[in-house]
Parts: C-alpha cells; structure tokens; sequence
C-alpha cells in the first residue's frame, strides 16, 4: 500500500533499498561554473525523475553522468580542490580542515556502484 495516497501498490513497483551514500558536503561543489554544475544536475537527477517505475532508472544511466563529469575533469580550470566541512584535530591541539576534490570523489563513487551493481538484476537508482 501507498502510504501517502492509500492505493494498493503492484508488487512489480515495490523495491528494497540495498544501498544508501548521505553526504553532508556539496558533491558539485567543485564545479567552477553554473552551466557546468547545471549539466551534472541534469545528468544525475533528470532520468530517475522521469522514470515513473523503479524498472525505468537503471544503474547505467549512472554511466551517462560519469561520462559527463569526466568530460568536465579533463578540463583542469573547470573544477578546484575545496574545503571538507570534517577537521582532524592534530596531537598539538590545532585543527585540520581536510581538502578535497568533490566532483573527482562523486565521479569515484558513482563508478564504484556502477561497478558493484550494474550486472545484478533489478537493481534500480533513485538519486535525490
């Protein structure tokens, strides 16, 4: 049943969450333009949205935006190394704040669940 709206659901839309990445940082962050970080977006979020059944967002439209961001790392000025929100505090009591490449690090992860997932049946993506 549809929790929101009271409907009975067929059993071909229900599915089971396998894996789930929260982050606390802005993943396009590193992104050095709006049309840039805008085409990402659109890459990432457009075909889970469009889909209405879980069977219409595959683990390979997660290829799509890998391809995306890689055209945007090849371009060096494109993307910067930024500030973690996470600190390590270091033995004389001082703070770190860790560096990081957002966008090279999404472009990792996506390619680990891709790498993970893709050949299992019926896995299906939901981003948010």
């Amino acid at each position: 049943m549809n929790t929101s709206t009271g409907a009975v659901v067929a059993p071909d839309e229900l599915h089971e969450l396998l894996y789930a990445w929260e982050t606390s940082e802005d993943v396009l962050g590193s992104i050095a333009t709006s049309s840039d970080a805008a085409e990402v977006r659109q890459a990432l979020f457009d075909p889970a949205a469009a889909a209405p059944t879980p069977a219409g967002r595959t683990i390979r439209d997660l290829r799509v935006a890998i391809g995306v961001i890689e055209r945007i790392l090849d371009t060096p000025e494109a993307t910067a190394w930024g500030d973690s929100m996470e600190a390590r505090s270091l033995p004389n009591g001082q703070s770190l704040s860790l560096r990081q490449h957002r966008l090279l690090a999404l472009r990792s992860h996506l390619d680990w669940i891709c790498s993970t997932f893709e050949n299992m049946p019926n896995v299906f993506v939901t981003v948010r």
